[in-house]
């Protein structure tokens, strides 16, 4: 039991500095843990539900900054602290097997969890002091629908529209004021930036008058962040989406319903701007990257002298049109794309050419020099050509030269076949 008093005294302490939460509960467990058997159902348990209000209340303190929220937490928390003191002062510690005194070393930690709660409430009660904010109260008015969030332009980020949540706000009533000058306070606080304060003057508006359509108009220009009707245009979601829009058109008078209209016509033009320029965009970013495939085709092709990249890049280019400089260069990758060929026919004719000297092999040759007059001025293509026939000539000869010697061969090989068979003949004969 009083080792894991000493484990829980550890954690608390350790974890005092990053949340002050934890080591409460730690402590209040240590506590608990050390109590011999027969007493866990008198003070200890007194002690770790009153460790259990503790929390709650200094959680309250902390997210609410409520000043008797935050009395109350400091106030339980160190009677809180007192009794842990107190019982951890005398715990039921057997050390006849441990090297160290665990309850000891479990209340010097337990001192600097203390410190570091402590400080934790007293800048929670100080804020709370310092706090103007009146003490909220429940408002029966529930929060519109939000714009939509999606494709909002840079200049309407999170930081520029507001997205009330779904549950419902609170505001301090403003009372004492006719509902005009209500309206046109409003309407300072948004110009100064000070929407939430806006948006209270045009609540307490609405309260006292629920069918007025500038409160109505002036409220969701709190939400939505704006300074003046004139940017409503310009807001990146539909004005006919939005509740608190449609009832300031319901409660318009014609003269007022003309101009909320107006800003529903032109936040309908500015939304089709908006699709028409997105659209745009899709268009050219598909351009660019048909425009970047074609040039590394057209890189790659030139790098590897290969024809079909080459003029797979021509054609990617002139699907592209006037975009950029395609046009240009398609015309280039046609060009490399015929020089690659060119080029190709260039090099399968100088291997005929050697190929058929090396074997002396006339076709090869011959197919070489029809290549070579192809190319025309190609390179040295007239001279390797002129070459290529005299070597034709050449190995025309030899093959002349060769086929007498062998027809001298041949006959030859014949008078000699004769001359042994006219001796056979004549032995056969003697013989006889």
């Amino acid at each position: 039991m009083n080792i894991a008093a000493l484990i829980f005294a550890l954690l608390g302490s350790g974890l005092s500095l990053f949340q002050p939460v934890i080591p409460v509960i730690g402590l209040s467990f240590a506590d608990f843990l050390s109590i011999p058997d027969s007493d866990l159902n008198s003070t200890a348990v007194k002690v770790f539900f009153v460790a259990v209000i503790a929390v709650v209340c200094g959680i309250c303190a902390m997210l609410r900054k409520g000043k008797n929220y935050c009395v109350i937490g400091l106030s339980i928390c160190a009677a809180l602290y007192i009794l842990s003191f107190f019982r951890m002062k005398s715990p039921a510690v057997d050390v006849k097997n441990l090297p160290f005194d665990p309850a000891k070393l479990a209340s010097s930690l337990w001192m600097k969890t203390v410190f570091v709660w402590a400080c934790c409430y007293i800048a929670a009660a100080v804020c709370a002091f310092f706090d103007k904010t009146p003490e909220p109260y429940a408002s029966s008015a529930t929060v519109n629908a939000t714009p939509s969030a999606s494709n909002i332009p840079p200049a309407f980020t999170s930081s520029t529209i507001h997205s009330p949540s779904a549950a419902q706000k609170t505001f301090e009533p403003v009372l004492g004021v006719e509902t005009p000058a209500l309206i046109k306070r409003g309407k300072i606080f948004l110009s100064d930036d000070d929407f939430a304060e806006a948006e209270r003057y045009f609540e307490q508006a609405l309260r006292q008058d629920p069918e007025n359509s500038q409160a109505y108009l002036g409220k969701l220009m709190a939400e939505l962040r704006l300074h003046n009707a004139d940017e409503l245009s310009n807001v990146p979601s539909p004005l006919s989406e939005q509740k608190l829009f449609r009832r300031a058109l319901e409660f318009a008078n014609d003269e007022e319903k003309s101009t909320i209209q107006k800003y529903l016509a032109d936040n309908t033009e500015h939304l089709e701007q908006i699709r028409l320029e997105q659209e745009r965009k899709r268009e050219l970013d598909a351009l660019e990257e048909k425009y970047r495939e074609a040039v590394d085709a057209k890189q790659f092709g030139e790098e590897n002298r290969s024809t079909f990249t080459l003029e797979h890049a021509a054609k990617l280019f002139e699907q592209l049109g006037d975009y950029k400089d395609s046009r240009t260069l398609a015309e280039e990758s046609k060009m490399s794309a015929q020089n690659a060929t060119t080029e190709k026919k260039y090099n399968d004719a100088v291997y005929n050419k050697n190929y058929g000297e090396a074997n002396h092999n006339i076709e090869y040759l011959k197919r070489a020099a029809d290549m070579f007059d192809e190319l025309g001025g190609y390179k040295n293509s007239k001279i390797l050509a002129y070459n290529t026939r005299k070597q034709i000539a050449i190995e025309l000869e030899r093959a002349k030269e060769q086929a007498a010697e062998q027809a001298a061969t041949v006959k030859g090989m014949i008078f000699i076949l004769g001359f042994v068979l006219l001796a056979v003949i004549i032995l056969v004969s003697i013989n006889r």
